[in-house]
């Protein structure tokens, strides 16, 4: 993944955070396609993280304001 022209300190962040964690979970999520399973706990993982709050605003616990719509 490239970082973008646009993004912030912020983005660049929340890119490799997330480039770290695929790294992570990606034999995980092989074995959850090959057992034909949800992946309950890589969905939770994501929660922990905050990362469903993208786009909702602060006032409702969400991170839109730190990391804008490209977030």
């Amino acid at each position: 993944m490239e970082n973008y022209p646009w993004w912030t300190e912020t983005h660049k962040k929340l890119a490799q955070e997330v480039r770290e964690f695929v790294d992570e979970v990606m034999p995980k999520a092989l074995e959850y396609g090959w057992k034909k399973e949800y992946p309950w706990g890589v969905v939770k993982e994501i929660a922990k993280r905050g990362w469903f709050g993208a786009i909702i605003p602060r006032k409702y616990g969400g991170r839109l304001e730190d990391w804008g719509i490209t977030g």
